[in-house]
């Protein structure tokens, strides 16, 4: 079996990466380069629908309405600006028209049902786009509409009224006190708030997980599929390289320790009697000790002990003993 080398796994598994990291969904919202709510609302320069939630719930349950929550919060209080529709201010005020917009006119009637008398005259005033290409609509144009005059309080508080809408209500309120003063954002001034942003009523305090789904977009779904899609592979791949090293180097190392006759197709060796048990030795291989010299050979041994040197006792000088080492 042929093994992929190292350097080719770290290719492959950064690849893999890369793939994740492009289909997971982003979200992202208008801001400016200089403003400091860019980590919260990121570096686009628009605000897409998709980016949008509109029940109150889905503001604590999910991680778009978590962004948009962020970002807003970030610019009631940013000053950055560049010029007079290029500002904290600017995008602070267009997220939450555009909210209002995509939940109320845009999308299924979820939203407005109930408020249709008190909302829909100020269509046409959140129709209008306030991004136009290179053109932006001057920031308090909205503020001399007279629908906007007569009905954005109506359309308010009946928002308000109803169970899931009050952060809807909430920034159209944002909308009609910026009206009021006008601040000026080349001075640094910002929108005083009647009340905090995400303030709803005690009944609505408790997140409800029902309505999180709600807040995922088509898109948002299949990239986390992808994700988790590809993040899967990336384990078992991760498992399966594990083990066939893991198995590989059993077998180096149970054939390093093996003795040669005991691996396989090795030749036939004589084994090593040091490294094997005892074993009995041949008769005619066995060596006579001192002892135990039949009665020719010790009679041979007793003359040559005598000082009188039998031919026996000669032979044994004149040869050098021979060495036997014995198992």
């Amino acid at each position: 079996m042929t093994y992929p080398s190292s350097r080719t796994t770290r290719i492959l598994l950064l690849g893999l990466l890369a793939v994740t990291y492009l289909f997971a969904p982003v979200h992202s919202l208008a801001t400016i380069d200089k403003s400091k709510c860019i980590k919260s609302c990121g570096d686009s320069r628009k605000t897409s629908a998709d980016d949008l939630v509109c029940p109150d719930a889905a503001y604590n349950n999910t991680q778009k309405g978590k962004t948009v929550k962020d970002c807003l919060l970030c610019q009631s209080t940013g000053t950055a600006y560049i010029n007079d529709e290029r500002n904290d201010i600017y995008t602070f005020l267009a997220t939450q028209k555009y909210t209002v917009q995509s939940c109320l006119f845009d999308r299924n009637g979820s939203s407005i049902s109930g408020c249709e008398d008190d909302c829909i005259p100020l269509r046409s005033v959140y129709k209008t786009d306030w991004y136009g290409g290179s053109n932006f609509t001057p920031i308090y144009t909205y503020c001399n509409d007279a629908g906007f005059q007569q009905y954005a309080d109506k359309c308010e508080s009946c928002l308000r009224g109803k169970n899931g809408t009050y952060i809807l209500g909430n920034f159209i309120d944002n909308m009609v006190s910026a009206c009021t003063n006008k601040p000026n954002a080349s001075e640094g001034e910002i929108v005083t708030l009647r009340q905090p942003i995400f303030q709803v009523p005690a009944s609505e305090a408790v997140p409800d997980e029902s309505n999180s789904s709600s807040g995922l977009s088509t898109g948002a779904k299949a990239g986390i599929g992808v994700g988790v899609g590809v993040g899967g592979l990336i384990i078992v791949g991760a498992l399966v390289w594990f083990f066939c090293l893991r198995k590989r180097s059993k077998k180096v190392d149970a054939h390093q320790y093996e003795r040669p006759w005991q691996q396989e197709n090795a030749p036939a060796l004589s084994p090593d009697p040091r490294s094997g048990p005892p074993s009995e030795m041949p008769a005619e291989t066995v060596v006579k000790g001192p002892t135990e010299l039949d009665g020719e050979d010790n009679a041979r041994a007793k003359v040559g002990s005598g000082g009188n040197e039998g031919q026996y006792g000669k032979d044994k000088k004149e040869r050098p003993s021979e060495l036997v080492e014995l198992p």
